[in-house]
């Protein structure tokens, strides 16, 4: 299986370079809401929430427009989609979104855009 991993989240200055690189992937807008990663903090200490394709969201959409594919990555089918968000409800890392102008949620795939962009190289995708 296919995977982004976050090999060590300490040393994430929270450039968001990462973030934005995701969003502009999947929407063609740079903006950090609409991306597959999150990078937050609390008491001083940054976290980065990546999905680990767990497959969680697959079985509460009520329409099966998640599944898994050959890779192991889950996937959203677009045209199945009506944006319930019930998938993130359920996401244990936070990491599916949406933007309010598309009727569809969107996820890491593992394409890898998002470690590409890192300066500090902290992220990469690696095969199971």
């Amino acid at each position: 299986m296919k995977r982004l991993v976050v090999t060590d989240p300490a040393l994430c200055s929270a450039c968001c370079s990462c973030e934005v690189a995701c969003s502009g992937t999947f929407y063609k807008r740079y903006d950090t809401e609409l991306s597959c990663i999150r990078i937050g903090g609390a008491s001083g200490r940054i976290t980065v929430d990546v999905c680990d394709q767990c497959g969680t969201c697959i079985g509460v959409c009520p329409t099966e427009a998640l599944s898994r594919n050959s890779r192991g990555i889950v996937t959203v089918d677009r045209k199945r989609c009506v944006g319930c968000m019930a998938c993130a409800d359920i996401c244990p890392s936070g990491t599916v979104c949406r933007s309010w102008e598309e009727s569809y949620v969107s996820k890491c795939i593992a394409c890898g855009r998002c470690a590409d962009a890192c300066p500090l190289q902290i992220l990469s995708v690696t095969e199971e």
